[in-house]
């Protein structure tokens, strides 16, 4: 104790991290929440058995950043994980104010006996002190010195018990190992932890923090991110800042669920502990099925409170098509095919989607007869040329950057689209056929894959809010830009161009807002939709377009997201285009 007191005694300062860490003690701080949850401070873990999470984190170390949510389980994970930066943040204001209070006892403590006096009450008064030594007058120094009032006692007696509990588990913890406790005082005595507010699903903090690791030429080794994910949805803002975090395929990312369906860990209280590969969790949040952490826990192997996932999203989707009953045999393909189709194989294949996009709710098998299909959207040189021979009715595009050649045809009703197609000896295709030939046999949620739409890939309106199509010349839409010409990006598995982006697509069938709503209309061999297709449709005044266009972003580029319009396109709609199909000759249909 008199080695503490001396220690207390000499002049002291907070260590200045070393200079490639320097972007680290500039975070910035998202804003603050309306409220807490619950009106509570969480001042120390109440997750029991964290040394779940010990084997996975000492097989990372050392090196790599450490970012963590929460209080004084992130000690315990830097003892056994050894990173070279430890980022403590948490949306409550609170538990970093109470960070600072750690770092002053850690700086201070050359031991664990040392650690636990200066938590102690005999000792309050020193720690106030050091406070005081850390932190400039003013109100930062104030929120911390209240923070002690309120938890001081409490995290004393926490700490007694963990490490009670550790040694008599036989688990090795910085309140318990002298090493450890070394490895967890070094990162504060060099200037390597960093404690801020921050927000999971907020713009601030997690990109500064990723930007920080980025410039530090670092990769995130494990992202702790508690019992948080329960608090919200997937959102667009932690979708963003989980993939913006510099990883590779060694990082982590740990969390605990208080949801007993997943299983709750033996002698662990009230929660599930989980893994997950931070490549993985990428993959996960970038797909717009994934709605929440549900979805990813739902398809994790788990066991005795405890599972582990690295699998990428396509677990979500169903592995095959059922067997459709009653299902005519598969017509081939021909040897030869008309000038610019492709043949589409028959077959059952999986139509929409259970995650997200409630009009394409539920996935099913369908069966479609083996079919023709443009490969590319109807252009604007063949419109007016069937329009020239009087076949066609007048209509198209009112924009005057919209008349090129070879860009697709747009500003068409369905009835023009339905005129074209049979003026053609083809058809439009049904909603089956088109979302059959748009994701192909592995159930797809875009045309080229399971990866997002990006610019690269489709014909859509960029993050930026402007299209990645070609930019209009005309003074009254400057940035929405306009379609490309047809096939300017790569094909899809059947050969078939710009089924997402570039122009919607109109398609045979009536719009129900729901595979379930529409019932036996939609499903089984070569659905047409309510009525069959036949006009009139009592109870349904809209037809469907698929696909999205240069207009419209990512979210609706997909393969199975359905829009309805009114068929007459009245007042007109620059965005409708079409392609058409035939059936394969001598197949049942």
């Amino acid at each position: 104790m008199l080695a503490l007191l001396a220690t207390l005694a000499l002049p002291f300062a907070v260590p200045t991290p070393p200079a490639p860490l320097a972007p680290f003690a500039s975070l910035p701080a998202d804003p603050a929440p309306d409220e807490i949850v619950r009106g509570l401070h969480y001042w120390v873990s109440n997750e029991e058995r964290p040394e779940l999470f010990k084997a996975e984190l000492e097989a990372l170390g050392p090196g790599g950043v450490l970012v963590g949510v929460g209080t004084d389980q992130n000690f315990l994970y830097a003892g056994w994980m050894k990173p070279e930066v430890l980022v403590l943040m948490d949306f409550d204001a609170a538990v970093p104010a109470l960070h600072k209070a750690y770092r002053a006892v850690f700086l201070r403590a050359a031991s664990i006996a040392e650690f636990n006096a200066l938590w102690s009450h005999k000792q309050k008064r020193a720690l106030a002190t050091a406070i005081d030594e850390d932190v400039a007058a003013g109100p930062e120094r104030d929120e911390v010195h209240a923070v002690l009032r309120d938890a001081r006692a409490i995290v004393n007696a926490h700490n007694k018990r963990f490490a009670a509990g550790f040694v008599e588990r036989k688990v090795p913890s910085f309140l318990t190992d002298e090493a450890q406790y070394q490895t967890v005082r070094r990162l504060f005595v060099e200037g390597r932890v960093f404690m801020v507010r921050g927000d999971l699903t907020a713009a601030r903090t997690m990109q500064a923090i990723a930007d920080a690791t980025r410039s530090a030429g670092l990769v995130v080794r494990a992202l702790y991110l508690s019992n948080a994910e329960q608090y919200f949805s997937y959102d667009e803002g932690y979708r963003k800042n989980i993939l913006a975090l510099p990883a590779d395929e060694r990082s982590l990312a740990l969390r605990t669920l208080s949801r007993g369906k997943f299983g709750l860990a033996k002698d662990g209280g009230q929660y599930h502990y989980n893994v997950q590969s931070l490549l993985s969790l990428k993959s996960w949040v970038a797909d717009e099925r994934t709605r929440g952490v549900n979805d990813v826990l739902e398809a994790a192997p788990r066991k005795a409170g405890y599972s582990k996932m690295t699998a990428p999203p396509g677990a979500q989707v169903a592995p095959a098509p059922a067997a459709v009953s009653a299902a005519p045999p598969v017509a081939p393909c021909p040897a030869s095919l008309p000038d610019a189709m492709a043949c589409i194989p028959g077959g059952p294949f999986l139509r929409g989607t259970d995650h997200g996009d409630a009009a394409a709710k539920p996935q099913s098998s369908v069966f479609v007869q083996s079919f023709l299909m443009d490969r590319y959207e109807v252009t604007y040189a063949e419109y007016k040329a069937c329009e020239a021979e009087g076949r066609c009715d007048k209509a198209g595009p009112n924009y005057v950057d919209f008349n090129a050649p070879k860009q697709p045809i747009t500003g068409v009703s369905w009835f023009h689209a339905k005129k074209f197609c049979e003026a053609q000896g083809k058809r439009l295709p049904t909603e089956a056929e088109w979302e059959k030939a748009a994701r192909g046999t592995d159930g797809r949620r875009f045309p080229w894959g399971d990866e997002s739409a990006t610019c690269a890939r489709a014909v859509i309106m960029s993050e930026a809010g402007r299209s990645c199509g070609i930019k209009q010349r005309s003074k009254n839409h400057p940035d929405t830009g306009r379609p490309e010409p047809v096939g300017s990006k790569p094909a899809t598995q059947f050969g078939l161009f710009d089924m997402a982006g570039n122009s919607w697509e109109w398609v045979a069938d009536w719009y129900s807002p729901s595979w379930a709503a529409c019932g036996a209309a939609c499903a089984g061999v070569d659905p047409k939709g309510p009525c069959g297709g036949v006009d009139p449709c009592p109870g349904h005044d809209e037809r469907v377009v698929r696909g999205g266009s240069w207009y419209w972003p990512a979210k609706y580029a997909t393969t199975y997201h359905r829009r309805p319009h009114a068929p007459a396109n009245k007042p007109v709609f620059h965005h409708f285009g079409f392609r058409c199909a035939a059936a394969v000759e001598g197949s049942q249909r």
